[in-house]
């Protein structure tokens, strides 16, 4: 009987792994590259989490599947968090289900509410605590230990380092036992994803690297917090591998890789120099304007904050409190959104044409004039420069040139990819700085890079084979392959056929049976909505 293993190291990249490797911190990790292939694993073309953990379990680009980021950018220019009910595809939890393959799967990120499986699963994220709609069966929750945490709490204010790695150390600790009870079980396919190295990677990158504008001489015993996490999860991948036999097959990936940030990039104050995006010209607004132009913004504001001590309290504040707040500062209520042509939104800064028939207040038609804007604003994004006089942008993408699908029409009609991605588009409020470039907010230092990790060990598979040109979409396929099940023929992805030892001949099967589950809002999850909130600023994916 063929089994998988599957383990997730959420924001891993061989940048870290392989010089860490060679230097012995990383045995296990080094022992499946060894006797395993491995390449780096191109991930979406927005490298999120949200995005990028939805093409791998359905093998399809966020055209097909209706996943771009955590939120979904509404008609009427606010986010809503996406969950699970977002996915609007099949998913290799339902297609080996539906074979009578038992499942187990931890932790995966966008898997809350949890699927319906032949076996068990523990929602990842967006899912938060230890509760009984967290799990399948839903009586599973009991048997969890009663620390068991999905997310940290803990809000990283630039100067509670030993209170952010305590609390990332309890959850591997806890998530580690789970994994070690679940394994001892009778599975056909485990998933498991450690999500505590993208955190780790967020706040401790500056400690780590010499080379980083915040770095510190002086960063002491945080200057090994990423190596250290790193190690732990590599300690808990070795006794996994102690408990399952020869015969299975190991698949270690991530969603997406990891690398310096310097600085955030308010994309929204370009626009409205441009003139794509119009304020209202009634008297509070001008007067908000006039003070934002001054100097009078969130980031100023916050930086305030800070020396008082009072970051924490501030990020976990209620929506209705935030909202308040919101108001004695320039913000996307100011916005005349019926003269505005293009406004950006959500993570990376992605832009959105005003469109007519699509946004509540459309001001641009459909056709000529859209294509003319998309082309003109495309063309202008290049001839921006950096505080230096270079460029910013390297890399300018409609949506056109990246998704395809019945959800392709709700993607961003824009994607920009800055130069060495060593900057990134703010995600926390729409207009947080009077600037175009400033300090990363909150102090984080590290930010998602597009080249993830693949390695796949078992029989047949080439050994200390190093590859290339694998996509996030390709897994789900050699997942389904290795398992000898049948492949559906819309996934985007392949069987990564070069790492087999001989060669390997597959069908992608036309006449699949689709188990598809309704695409839907949060239904039965609108009430914890603005906790999942809370937890997506509390780890800086969005904003106000």
């Amino acid at each position: 009987m063929t089994k998988v293993l599957v383990i997730g190291i959420d924001g891993g990249t061989f940048d870290l792994i392989e010089p860490w490797s060679k230097e012995g911190h990383l045995p296990n990790i080094s022992y499946l590259m060894e006797n395993g292939s491995f390449g780096e694993l191109k991930s979406t073309p927005l490298p999120l989490t949200g995005p990028s953990w939805s093409s791998f379990i359905t093998g399809k680009n966020p055209g097909k599947h209706g996943i771009y980021d955590f939120v979904k950018v509404t008609s009427d220019y606010r986010m809503t968090p996406i969950t699970s009910k977002n996915i609007d595809s099949d998913t290799i939890f339902d297609i080996i289900s539906a074979n009578n393959k038992k499942i187990i799967s931890i932790n995966v990120p966008i898997t809350y509410p949890p699927f319906k499986v032949h076996g068990y699963m523990v929602s990842g994220m967006p899912a938060f605590d230890l509760r009984d709609d967290i799990t399948y069966p839903k009586d599973l929750a009991s048997t969890l230990p009663k620390n068991y945490k999905i997310l940290p709490k803990t809000v990283y204010n630039g100067r509670n380092e030993e209170e952010i790695l305590s609390e990332l150390y309890e959850i591997l600790d806890v998530q580690s036992k789970v994994v070690m009870d679940f394994i001892r079980e009778d599975w056909d396919i485990f998933i498991t994803v450690f999500f505590v190295t993208d955190v780790v990677s967020h706040w401790f990158w500056k400690y780590y690297d010499k080379s980083h504008p915040l770095y510190k001489k002086d960063s002491g015993k945080y200057k090994r917090a990423i190596l250290d996490i790193y190690k732990a999860v590599d300690e808990c991948i070795g006794k996994m591998l102690k408990k399952i036999d020869r015969s299975t097959y190991v698949v270690v990936m991530s969603d997406h890789g990891f690398g310096p940030l310097h600085g955030d990039i308010f994309i929204n104050n370009w626009l409205a120099k441009k003139s794509y995006l119009k304020f209202k010209r009634n008297p509070l607004t001008q007067f908000k304007l006039l003070l934002h132009k001054l100097g009078w913004t969130m980031e100023n504001v916050y930086k305030i904050i800070q020396k008082l001590g009072l970051a924490n309290s501030t990020v976990t504040v209620s929506d209705e409190t935030r909202q308040f707040l919101l108001k004695f500062f320039l913000s996307f209520s100011d916005v005349d959104w019926s003269r505005t042509k293009a406004f950006s939104m959500a993570n990376f800064g992605p832009i959105y044409i005003n469109l007519k028939g699509k946004m509540k207040f459309g001001a641009v038609n459909p056709g000529t004039e859209y294509k003319t804007l998309v082309d003109k604003i495309k063309k202008e994004l290049y001839e921006i420069k950096d505080d230096n006089g270079d460029n910013l942008i390297e890399k300018v993408y409609t949506k056109e040139e990246l998704f395809n699908g019945k959800h392709s029409d709700e993607a961003p009609d824009i994607i920009y990819i800055p130069k060495d991605m060593k900057y990134t588009a703010n995600r926390y409020f729409e207009f947080a700085s009077n600037k175009l470039i400033g300090k990363p907010h909150r102090d984080m230092s590290g930010d998602h890079r597009y080249n993830g990790i693949f390695i796949a060990a078992g029989r047949g598979i080439k050994r200390n084979f190093r590859f290339s040109g694998a996509k996030i979409y390709d897994i789900a396929p050699t997942i389904l392959y290795l398992m000898g099940l049948k492949i559906p023929e819309d996934m985007d992805g392949r069987v990564l056929s070069e790492i087999f030892e001989n060669k390997i001949e597959y069908n992608k099967e036309r006449k699949y049976n689709s188990i598809k589950r309704k695409s839907s809002a949060l239904s039965e999850c609108e009430s914890i909505e603005d906790k999942i909130k809370e937890r997506l600023r509390n780890l800086g994916y969005i904003g106000g």
